[in-house]
This record gives structure tokens, C-alpha cells and sequence, in this order.
């Protein structure tokens, strides 16, 4: 007995070690992560991906990606794939309140326009999996394509494709709110309702 109760405890510390290690390893903060080995190469054809005006923040994502994806090499271009990869399903499964949806509009009728600029990891998980959510949003609103951008930093949150004076990044992704020509927010990695949810607050406090 008293090896049966000994062994069950090396387990459960095991078990716990293990689930601190996997929270850490998916961190987006200031921890180096390891990169993801799994590529997943983007199809050339699907619905969402041919519906330019129906869709247009994705397609702004979309098409930086795969910029991303085709001018890169290595786990540069793996990350981008697997972003890629999980973009659409991520979108189409994205399901944003109604009655908070219809109260952001009621407050875009006033004719500001709502812009949204995303600095994100293409390895960064929370920004994978995060962004088909909130690029649904917006098309949900109308955002038009314009009004939306995603710029990529590496895992030492420094820029890759072009330097932005004036931000400084240390969790990503890092969403930035304009409404009219003021910014109205930020949401931090993730937002803490949802992404409608923070937008109505962040609206509501500045309107």
C-alpha cells in the first residue's frame, strides 16, 4: 500500500509539471517559444478566399499571409502555413453576439469609421487562433479591407517587414482600436469577453 500511495503521488507531479510546461510553451509573452514543426501549405481554392467583397478584413489577413508564406523560407514560412491553415476554420466558427453586434452598429451609424490595426506573431498561438474571430467581426460590421492591417514581429517582438514609430510591443497580438481618427483601446492577446464585447466598451466609453 504504502508503494501504491508513493507511486500515485509521482504521478499527480508529473502530471501537474506537465501542465505548467504546456502553458509556458504557448505563451505569447516576453517567453521564447519553441517553433511548430506541423506545416499546413494553404489551399488555393475556397469560398471565403473568392468572396473579395464579402469577406474583406479576412482577405487583408488572407493576402498578407500569404505573402508571409511566399516570400519566406523555414520555419518562417512553416508558421505562416500553419496560420494559414486554421484562418477559415477559425472565421467560420467565430459565432459574435447579435444584440451586442447590433449596438456597435447603432454607434457606426454616427459615421466615424472604426479602424483596427493588429500586431501579431505568425508563431504566436493566441494570434492564430485568435484573428479568423476578430477579422469576423469586422466583416460582420463592414469594416472595409482599407481599415484593416496586420503587422508581424518575431518571438523578440521586433519588427519584420517594416519598423512603426510609436509602439512598443511586449504580448502580442496586440489590437489597436481607431474610431475616427482617435484611438479609442487596446485589447492585449486576447480579449476578455470577446472581441464584439470589448469593441462595445471601448465604444461606449468614448462616445
Amino acid at each position: 500500500m504504502q508503494f501504491i500511495t508513493h507511486y500515485s503521488n509521482q504521478l499527480k507531479w508529473m502530471f501537474c509539471g506537465s501542465i505548467l510546461i504546456i502553458t509556458a510553451f504557448f505563451s505569447c509573452g516576453s517567453l521564447k517559444t519553441k517553433n511548430s514543426k506541423q506545416v499546413s501549405v494553404p489551399q488555393n481554392k475556397m469560398n471565403m478566399r473568392d468572396s473579395i467583397n464579402k469577406y474583406p478584413t479576412f482577405h487583408q489577413l488572407d493576402e498578407t499571409l500569404q505573402s508571409h508564406f511566399s516570400n519566406s523560407t523555414g520555419v518562417a514560412k512553416e508558421d505562416a502555413g500553419v496560420f494559414l491553415g486554421s484562418l477559415q476554420s477559425d472565421y467560420s466558427s467565430y459565432k459574435p453576439n447579435k444584440l451586442v453586434m447590433d449596438s456597435i452598429r447603432e454607434i457606426l451609424s454616427a459615421g466615424n469609421v472604426l479602424k483596427v490595426d493588429v500586431y501579431g506573431g505568425n508563431w504566436c498561438s493566441d494570434t492564430r487562433y485568435g484573428l479568423g474571430g476578430l477579422t469576423h467581426v469586422l466583416d460582420d460590421l463592414g469594416i472595409k479591407k482599407k481599415d484593416f492591417s496586420y503587422i508581424r514581429v518575431d518571438k523578440d517582438k521586433k519588427f519584420i517587414d517594416s519598423k512603426v514609430d510609436g509602439i512598443e510591443i511586449s504580448r502580442v497580438p496586440l489590437v489597436i482600436i481607431h474610431y475616427g481618427n482617435n484611438e479609442i483601446g487596446r485589447i492585449i492577446e486576447n480579449p476578455v469577453d470577446s472581441w464584439e464585447k470589448n469593441f462595445l466598451q471601448l465604444l461606449q466609453a468614448k462616445h
